[in-house]
């Protein structure tokens, strides 16, 4: 009888439209007496028989069934969890809603899907309790709450969104922003950007990101925001506007790079290295050498976002700058847009004054991967700053010349750890070429060397290396 009763309930789960009705008309034969089988098969260790039960409970649409639909909401098995919100969702009415909602904190992205499903499905009662779960402290627990109300409310949740904004709880006006954005209507750019003002730094930066999200229906907004006389204004417009990412922001936002506040500058070149429209490059360079470092160094960093080689030679000029964070910026920029242009003077730079500038112009070096820098960087191998030997190494791993070799086999015998492990990796990226250095490597009498020279020989693995390594340990052996 039990077996047969555990057929019928795999038979209610089966894909077959046909084979699932009659396992259905089968079931409601059996009445009340079912009952009991049905909550032992709810705790059956077969999943299938499991899911089964769970489904008849669901379609039996009995009240006195809503206790064990709940408790299947922890069942291991996912599967069985969505039976269960599925089923819950049959016997609707306001008792199931709290258990739907905290179904939708699931981990299973598919569970939370099929609880939205359901709790949109029971419409309004259910909006109370989606507007309480906004200040869940998991992303994906809010969008989906947004998303179920904006399916059941539509246009007709702003208005009460909007209102959280302006007189909730700190923790709500935050998760009114965040959904705001989420929804994406341009109803809510004027309320989201008095929010920027919000006393609480995590309202105003939602906000912002909000409005970010918005898009294009708030640039205009932004652009107008990026003349208010309160500089944290402008400096939030221009950080909006590079998340928005319009190009019709472009020439206010080459403008604020000029600001009187060296934040709204950095903003700015922020921003428009985040739209990307080269053709301000021109102009950018210009900027380069304003006598005013927060200006000069925002087209900096722009610049380097950009990426376009035309700005080569502007930066390069950059390298001479009297002022060290402009040669920092320079080199950081060149190492990024790479070119031929750029090779020159990042070379000429390693013998900067300044030992954060040869760091920085040997780690750009490593970026644009020229051999013909591989010379000066072994130079700098013997750099009495630690963090510039460290940089030579990794620019050489990059680059992954077997000229270096020989002097980074010197390398790995160097006072810091780091340089060291630099040197190795640079030797693996030379690959087979710097088997017969790693071989004097691995022969050494400091184990450290040893260890780490068989290490890159066995990345390496080619018949040579793995031929070296097997006569050292034969080697050892006989030892």
């Amino acid at each position: 009888m039990e077996n047969k009763f555990h057929q019928l309930l795999v038979r209610l789960i089966s894909e077959d439209v046909a084979v699932k009705t009659d396992a259905l008309q089968m079931l409601k034969e059996y009445g009340d007496a079912a009952a009991p089988s049905l909550l032992d098969a709810a705790r059956h260790s077969k999943y299938d028989i499991r899911k089964g039960a769970i489904v008849a409970l669901g379609l039996l649409e009995e009240p006195e069934h809503i206790p064990h639909l709940v408790d299947a909401l922890a069942d291991r098995s996912s599967g069985i969890r969505i039976a269960a919100i599925e089923g819950l969702g049959r016997l609707g009415g306001t008792d199931v809603i709290p258990h739907l909602v905290t179904a939708m904190m699931d981990k299973d992205y598919r569970v939370t899907e099929a609880a939205v499903k359901v709790l949109v499905a029971i419409g309004e009662p259910a909006v109370p309790y989606l507007l309480d779960t906004l200040n869940d402290q998991t992303d994906h627990v809010r969008q989906a709450a947004a998303n179920a109300l904006e399916q059941i409310e539509g246009a007709r949740i702003i208005p009460k969104l909007l209102e959280t904004l302006k007189q909730g709880s700190a923790e709500t006006r935050q998760a009114a922003a965040k959904t705001l954005g989420e929804i994406g209507n341009d109803v809510a750019v004027p309320a989201l950007l008095k929010a920027l003002d919000d006393d609480d730094f995590d309202v105003h930066w939602q906000a912002k990101i909000a409005l970010g999200r918005i898009g294009q229906s708030a640039v205009p907004a932004m652009l107008k925001a990026l003349g208010d006389s309160n500089w944290g204004t402008r400096q939030m417009a221009a950080e909006v506007l590079g998340m928005a990412g319009d190009q019709r922001a472009v020439s206010g936002l080459l403008s604020a790079v000029d600001d009187q506040e060296d934040r709204v500058c950095y903003a700015a070149g922020k921003a428009l290295g985040a739209i990307g429209d080269r053709s301000v490059v021109p102009a950018l360079v210009e900027k380069l050498s304003s006598p005013r470092l927060a200006v000069s160094h925002a087209a900096a960093l722009a610049l380097k976002e950009l990426g376009d080689e035309a700005a080569a030679p502007g930066l390069v000029a950059s390298l001479q700058d009297e002022r060290s964070a402009m040669r920092l910026a320079a080199a950081r920029a060149l190492g990024e847009i790479g070119g031929d242009q750029a090779l020159p003077g990042l070379i000429e730079a390693l013998n900067d004054p300044v030992s954060d500038v040869r760091r920085i112009a040997a780690e750009a070096l490593g970026k644009v991967g020229d051999r013909r820098a591989v010379p000066v960087l072994l130079d700098m191998l013997s750099d009495i700053d630690p963090r510039i030997r460290l940089a030579a190494a990794v620019a050489l791993a990059q680059i992954g010349d077997s000229a270096a070799a020989a002097s980074l086999l010197t390398a790995m015998q160097d006072k810091s750890g780091e340089v060291r492990d630099a040197a190795v990796s640079a030797l693996q990226a030379i690959g087979p070429e710097a088997v017969p250095t790693l071989t004097k490597a691995l022969n050494s009498d400091e184990r450290s060397t040893s260890e780490r020279a068989l290490h890159a020989l066995e990345q390496i693995g080619t018949p040579e290396a793995l031929d070296v390594i097997d006569a050292w340990r034969a080697g050892k052996a006989e030892r």
